[in-house]
């Protein structure tokens, strides 16, 4: 009970499971007050968008060249190791702003937070999938 009575006065709710909950929306300047500037770090790290892009973008040349693999005649050697080439630097520039979301928002709220789990969300864990699926590839034109 009083667990509970301290965890309301810090906005925490009961949910449908039993346990204590809290949402912090990116724009409530409140909730990064006691966190020491790490909102503001977390939120300027513009290299992960763009890191982003690059890894759509390339994933063009990669898509072109699984459909020119899938002809007899287009299944050539400079073809796999496009297909390689440019599935991998698609993966680095994916897989990287991942990490650096994970250790400059995730990892660091939890270090600085007094809450006791945090969960990466659903988008982060898609986004970690098709990751993966670019490795997949790579491995496949090998």
């Amino acid at each position: 009970a009083a667990c509970t009575q301290f965890l309301a006065t810090k906005n925490f709710k009961t949910s449908k499971d039993g346990l204590m909950e809290r949402v912090i929306r990116w724009d409530d300047k409140e909730a990064c007050a006691n966190l020491g500037g790490l909102c503001d770090e977390c939120k300027s790290s513009l290299f992960q968008v763009t890191s982003l892009v690059m890894s759509i973008v390339s994933m063009v040349p990669t898509m072109a060249s699984n459909c020119q693999r899938t002809t007899r005649f287009g299944d050539v050697n400079c073809q796999a190791t496009m297909g390689v080439v440019s599935s991998l630097f698609s993966f680095a520039t994916s897989l990287f702003p991942l990490l650096v979301f994970r250790e400059s928002c995730y990892i660091a709220f939890e270090k600085a937070s007094d809450v006791s789990s945090f969960k990466i969300g659903l988008g982060f864990q898609l986004l970690l999938a098709a990751t993966s699926f670019k490795l997949f590839n790579a491995v496949c034109h090998w």
